[in-house]
C-alpha cells in the first residue's frame, strides 16, 4: 500500500482494495473526528474556497472545462476563446484598477484628510467575474428591453451565489441573449416573473409580465395605443388562470406559440438573435473597464496616481 502511495496512485483506487473490515472501522472513526470538527464557520469557508476554485477553471479555460462551457452553450469552440481572452483582459483591468484604488487610499490614509466619498477601501480579493454593475451594461446594450429585469437575470445565472458571474455563467447567459431559440428566451422571461420559484406564474405575476411588454412598445406608440394594443394580450393570458390563479409553463407556452398576436409581441420582446455579431459581443465584454475610473486621478502632495 505505501508504494502505490508513494506511486501517486488514485486514492479511490487505494480505498476500494482495502477490504471492508479494514475500511469500514477505519471510516467511521474518521467520520466521528471530521464531524466534531466540520463547524458551520468552517463549511462556509470551505464553500466559497471550492466556489472560487471552480470559477478560476473556467477563467483558465482547461480542456474539460471547455468542453463543458461548448456543451451548456450555443457558441462553437472558437468563440469561447475569443470571449475567453476579452474576459481575460477585463479581469487584468480590474486588478490593475483594484491596484489604483489601494494607492490612492494609502495616499490619503497616510494624511489628516478626509477620505473622498466613495473612495472605498479597495477588496484584495482575486477577480474572477463579472459585477451586477457590469452585467447591467451588456444587457443595456443587447437586450435593452429586460434591462430593468437586469438583477433578476444575473440572479438567475449567478447559480453559486458567489455575487458575481464566472466564465461558464456568463458564457450560458450571454449564449441565450444572442444564440438562444425563442422557446428558451421566453422560458427565461417566465422565470424572471416566478417571484416565488413555484413554477407557476399567479395572477399578480402574470399582470406583472405583461406590463412588461410596454417596453418596447413605447418607442413606436402613445400611450393610449400601448393600452389598445395590451388589452387582446392581457384577455388573452388572463384566460389560462385556472381555479387555482396559477398558470404553468407548458400552458403559457402553447397559448403563446399558438396565437399570432402573441407571438409576434413575445419575439419582438425578446429578439437579439442576429443582431450582434459575436465579435461585437466580445469587444463589448473587453470594453466594460475600458473608462478611466475618476477616483483613482484624485492627487495628494506625496503621491501621484496616474
Amino acid at each position: 500500500m505505501r508504494e502505490d502511495i508513494e506511486r501517486g496512485e488514485h486514492p479511490i483506487l487505494l480505498l476500494k482494495r482495502l477490504p471492508n473490515k479494514q475500511l469500514r472501522p477505519q471510516l467511521r472513526e474518521a467520520y466521528i473526528v471530521a464531524s466534531g470538527q466540520a463547524t458551520q464557520v468552517r463549511v462556509d469557508r470551505l464553500r466559497i474556497q471550492l466556489r472560487d476554485i471552480r470559477a478560476k477553471q473556467w477563467r483558465d479555460n482547461a480542456q474539460h472545462v471547455l468542453r463543458e462551457i461548448e456543451r451548456a452553450s450555443h457558441f462553437t469552440r472558437e468563440e469561447i476563446r475569443l470571449f475567453q481572452g476579452a474576459f481575460n483582459q477585463l479581469l487584468k483591468d480590474k486588478v490593475r484598477r483594484s491596484e489604483r484604488r489601494q494607492l490612492a487610499y494609502r495616499g490619503f490614509s497616510h494624511q489628516s484628510v478626509k477620505v473622498p466619498v466613495g473612495l472605498d477601501i479597495p477588496s484584495e480579493e482575486p477577480e474572477l467575474g463579472i459585477a451586477k454593475e457590469e452585467f447591467l451594461t451588456l444587457v443595456e446594450r443587447f437586450c435593452p428591453n429586460l434591462e430593468e429585469f437586469t438583477g433578476e437575470l444575473f440572479d438567475r445565472y449567478d447559480e453559486d451565489k458567489s455575487g458575481y458571474l464566472d466564465f461558464r455563467e456568463l458564457m450560458v447567459c450571454m449564449s441565450l441573449l444572442s444564440k438562444g431559440s425563442f422557446e428558451e428566451k421566453l422560458r427565461v422571461c417566465y422565470d424572471l416573473f416566478d417571484y416565488d420559484h413555484s413554477g407557476y406564474l399567479s395572477s399578480f405575476e402574470l399582470e406583472q409580465l405583461i406590463a412588461s411588454l410596454t417596453h418596447h412598445l413605447k418607442a413606436s406608440n402613445s400611450p393610449a395605443s400601448v393600452t389598445q394594443a395590451l388589452a387582446p394580450v392581457r384577455s388573452q393570458l388572463r384566460r389560462l388562470l385556472k381555479d387555482d390563479g396559477m398558470v404553468a409553463w407548458k400552458e403559457f407556452y402553447q397559448c403563446v406559440i399558438n396565437d399570432p398576436l402573441l407571438f409576434q409581441i413575445f419575439a419582438q420582446h425578446l429578439e437579439t438573435a442576429g443582431r450582434y455579431s459575436t465579435g461585437r459581443m466580445v469587444n463589448a465584454v473587453g470594453a466594460l473597464q475600458r473608462s478611466r475610473d475618476p477616483l483613482t486621478q484624485k492627487r495628494c502632495s506625496d503621491c501621484v496616481l496616474e
